[in-house]
């Protein structure tokens, strides 16, 4: 597991006294403000979220005063250490389970969990054995996700 998340990407400068239109990666602007650092090419920033524009976070990176300074930032991708994040209970970051072993409901596997598809109606795990299964990330068919052993239990249906 990285040390570190991709949270997103400065698109542009935002005014002339240095603030940062940043597109957000994480689940929300919301999350992002919970953070107190950031890391852009291995080396630590201090900021703040000064306001949102649409799905974007304008940020204030410490130090940065006037929008010379700001472009030189602009395309840059930001990270966060996931030991900063405040997860809820039993929540995690979705690149901690890709890799995971699945099994099924018979304690059969059935394949390594390579990719997690994010859609507004809900998640869909992409699991890859001897054939491909999608299966939408419920209760009704994720029924375990053990992050530290890797491994998540399935419910497969017929179809599936």
């Amino acid at each position: 597991m990285s040390e570190f998340v991709s949270a997103g990407r400065i698109t542009n400068t935002h005014g002339v006294k240095g603030e940062l239109k940043t597109e957000v990666w994480l689940d929300s602007v919301a999350f992002l403000k919970t953070f107190k650092k950031l890391y852009i090419n291995d080396r630590e920033y201090a900021f703040e979220v000064t306001g949102t524009q649409k799905k974007y976070a304008l940020i204030r990176i410490e130090g940065i005063e006037d929008l010379n300074a700001a472009m030189a930032f602009k395309n840059a991708e930001i990270s966060v250490k996931k030991t900063d994040a405040l997860l809820p209970e039993g929540t995690f970051f979705i690149d901690d389970i890709l890799g995971a072993e699945a099994i099924d409901q018979n304690g059969v596997r059935i394949g390594v969990l390579k990719r997690v598809l994010e859609y507004p109606a809900g998640n869909i795990y992409e699991i890859y054995g001897d054939k491909e299964h999608l299966i939408p990330d419920n209760p009704e068919f994720i029924v375990e996700k053990d992050v530290k052993n890797k491994r998540i239990r399935v419910n497969l249906i017929p179809g599936m």
